[in-house]
Formats: structure tokens, sequence, C-alpha cells
């Protein structure tokens, strides 16, 4: 399930993106809600401290690359 709601997802901001198919953001937003659910589902399911720490790690790795100073969770 995963796997189809990010792939509509992905289809769907193409589709918005190349203006076909009647694809409006409304309907991309309902996409983002789907992905959003699916991945409160996901946390359920793997270990939530290791989704934190791979998380965090990616938010400096941002921080870095944009020039921002990264304070981690508050």
């Amino acid at each position: 399930m995963a796997l189809e709601e990010c792939a509509e997802f992905i289809m769907s901001i193409a589709k918005l993106q190349r203006k076909t198919n009647g694809t409006t953001l409304d309907g991309v937003c309902d996409e983002i809600a789907d992905v959003k659910i699916m991945m409160e589902q996901m946390h359920l399911i793997f270990p939530d401290e290791l989704i934190k720490t791979h998380r965090e790690e990616k938010l400096k790795q941002l921080a870095e690359r944009i020039g921002k100073d990264y304070r981690g969770e508050t």
C-alpha cells in the first residue's frame, strides 16, 4: 500500500507539472494526505527510534547544504 500511495503522489505531481489530465493542486494535496496517513502507519511498523535517528541525520545534512545551524528537535 505504501508503494501505491507514493506512486499516486508522484504521478499527481508529474501531471500537475505537465498540466495534463486535469490534475489540480487540490488533487496533489489529496495525495499528500494519503501519503502522510500511510507514513503514520509505517511508524507503527518500523522502530520509532531508528526513524528519528535517520531523520535527525538528514536534517543536519540539509542544514549544512543550505548553510544553516541545525539545533535538533525541540
